[in-house]
């Protein structure tokens, strides 16, 4: 996973060492649109973006990158002190959008629809703020979209199919990392995440996500980090999952899933950091075939119903 994130950001660290050589101008209207966002922050003596003017150059701006023509393509105000919301943000006037990160701010209110015209974003990294309301269906025209981090806010309502069908089916697979944990997100996990096929990164956990965990998170082949902790999650646990090789962490921790151990986890020889599936109604044994992932360093199936002898678990250990 390291090395996928270090590959995605490295191409746009050269595109953004480039643009910085120069002391280009910004253009007309991608400089309004943001001095208008700006004004309509709340006032904060803290807040850093004093260089945001109507004389200084693109280079001069912080935490703003711009192409050699002037257009802005990269915005990282991340722990900035910013206390407002994106209301006043016009998205069509920064076309040539590829970085938009604002985590740790004081940033509130809904994530406006109008943010799904920013189709050539790569990065867009919202947590540790104070957003609310639903995910914009709108979200679902980012196809360029690599990383989408909207964990730690007061997210609500439920995961609307579109969204993961336009991003798996319509044009893009190219969805990589999606954070959504610590949110108020409930409703079911909709079967379409399986078309996510790129999917490395999945943290959905510390949400009000209920029903049957879908069959089709099993498609997901490139899954390195699982984790679906403390939500309302019922059922079995499907065994598909076990079809997920490349899993290095599997957190399922503090549900309600019920019925055996799928004794297809003992496939998944890759699971090296957690299998963590405490804290739910499992039943029955606990399969042998756990004693293949010799790999592993964290396994906890604490609080359930399991019964029978661990003997030939432990010996496969």
């Amino acid at each position: 996973m390291i090395m996928l994130l270090v590959l995605v950001l490295f191409s746009f660290s050269n595109l953004v060492n480039a643009a910085a050589k120069t002391s280009t101008e910004l253009l007309p209207a991608e400089r309004e649109a943001l001095l208008r966002w700006k004004s309509s922050l709340d006032y904060n003596e803290f807040a850093i973006v004093p260089s945001w003017n109507t004389t200084s150059s693109c280079h001069t701006w912080d935490g703003i990158t711009c192409s050699k023509e002037g257009s802005v393509i990269g915005i990282d105000l991340s722990y900035h002190h910013l206390e407002g919301s994106l209301n006043h943000l016009n998205f069509s006037s920064l076309p040539n959008l590829s970085i938009l990160n604002l985590t740790g701010n004081d940033l509130y209110g809904t994530i406006p629809p109008e943010m799904g015209t920013l189709t050539k974003l790569i990065h867009l990294k919202l947590s540790i703020n104070s957003f609310s309301g639903e995910l914009p269906v709108s979200l679902g025209n980012l196809t360029s979209l690599v990383h989408l981090d909207i964990s730690n806010n007061s997210i609500s309502g439920t995961l609307d199919p579109r969204l993961f069908s336009n991003w798996s089916l319509l044009y893009s697979t190219k969805l990589m990392f999606l954070y959504l944990h610590s949110n108020h997100i409930n409703g079911s996990i909709p079967p379409e995440i399986g078309n996510l096929i790129h999917l490395v990164d999945l943290y959905l956990s510390r949400n009000q996500l209920s029903g049957q965990l879908p069959w089709g998170l099993g498609r997901l082949s490139s899954l390195q980090f699982l984790e679906l902790s403390y939500n309302k999650f019922s059922g079995p646990i499907p065994e598909q999952l076990g079809d997920c090789t490349n899993l290095v962490t599997l957190r399922l921790k503090g549900n309600d899933l019920n019925g055996s151990i799928p004794y297809q986890f003992g496939e998944l020889l890759n699971l090296r950091d957690y299998l963590d599936l405490s804290g739910n109604s499992l039943t029955g044994v606990i399969p042998w075939q756990l004693g293949n992932l010799v790999q592993l360093s964290y396994l906890n199936l604490s609080n359930n119903k399991i019964s029978g002898k661990i003997d030939l678990f432990i010996s496969k250990i």
